[in-house]
């Protein structure tokens, strides 16, 4: 099924632009960006690895952490999002931890920040477009309300956990699952606010490093325009319907930036180039574990993430 969609997206997408265009971007690439990006994308997701680590917690080693994010990457060049790399991360920890709802309810949060944090830069790109003349006010209203609502979300967090603990007690699995995300994050404000600041950090990086890419190949450098787009390519991309993304992210970017006057094949290029910067790190996730199992025995004297103080 995967296959199959990610093999009409590409015919779509060559139907309508010529191959030789967009090879001609992808051949500008030099190869000291394309390492630079590669680097400062495995600093990105050591990073990730971190913040992932301090929602699980239970004293597991930093070396742990990132052998445990590194497979999901892995898993991810075949079954993207929750159906892999989330799964995959998971179950490395399975059998170290002391309590698997943690483990569950910290990887779950992990993922609603990204979200949240994605939805949130394409909100802030749509507010400097607005402030340079190049979209309507109401992005930066939009914009404006989103804040407004995160921070309300913030406040109230413990008040939401009560009225959730009382109104869901002794419900369904789903229902008591909600109740324990919030109860989490309502006991642990100021350790979900670390780990957003680090996803913005994160993500906005990445943004950077594509922007780095698009120069590189003479393509568009407006870092408004790529905080817009790009969010919105990835969230689209980790829908489980085609192999790591591919076609679904470069047709997504396409679409943006054409609403935005910027030819299609660079922008394009510049998605391909990043596909491979996906693939290569989730080879160096099989190498992880590779030498992980080779050397098979946990290291001593690690750093640890996440005490299980709370």
């Amino acid at each position: 099924m995967k296959l199959g969609v990610t093999a009409i997206l590409l015919a779509v997408i060559f139907h309508f632009i010529s191959f030789e265009d967009i090879w001609i971007g992808i051949r500008r690439t030099s190869p000291l960006v394309w390492l630079s990006v590669l680097a400062g994308f495995l600093i990105g997701h050591v990073l990730a690895a971190f913040k992932w680590g301090l929602l699980v917690g239970q004293g597991l080693s930093f070396s742990t952490i990132v052998r445990a994010h590194f497979a999901g990457l892995a898993a991810n060049i075949a079954l993207p999002g929750v159906a892999g790399g989330d799964v995959a991360r998971a179950a490395v920890l399975a059998s170290k931890i002391e309590s698997r709802h943690r483990l569950i309810t910290g990887s779950i949060i992990d993922r609603l920040i990204d979200v949240a944090i994605l939805v949130a830069i394409a909100a802030l790109g749509a507010a400097i477009m607005g402030t340079a003349g190049q979209t309507g006010v109401w992005l930066q209203v939009f914009a404006a309300v989103l804040v407004i609502l995160g921070g309300g979300v913030y406040i109230a967090l413990p008040g939401i956990a009560a009225w959730l603990e009382a109104h869901l007690t002794g419900a369904g699995k789903l229902p008591m699952l909600v109740k324990e995300i919030a109860t989490y994050m309502a006991g642990h404000r100021n350790r979900i606010l670390v780990c957003a600041a680090l996803s913005f950090a994160i993500q906005v990086g990445f943004v950077c490093l594509n922007v780095v890419l698009a120069w590189s190949m003479q393509g568009p450098t407006n870092l408004a325009v790529w905080l817009f787009a790009w969010p919105l390519a990835k969230l689209i991309a980790t829908l489980p319907i085609s192999l790591g993304g591919l076609g679904v992210r470069e047709a997504s970017l396409a679409a943006v930036f054409a609403a935005f006057a910027t030819a299609s094949p660079v922008v394009i290029a510049v998605g391909f180039v990043w596909q491979t910067i996906l693939i290569t790190t989730g080879l160096v996730g099989l190498g992880v574990q590779f030498l992980s199992r080779k050397r098979n025995s946990e290291p001593s004297g690690g750093t640890n993430v996440g005490p299980n103080a709370r």
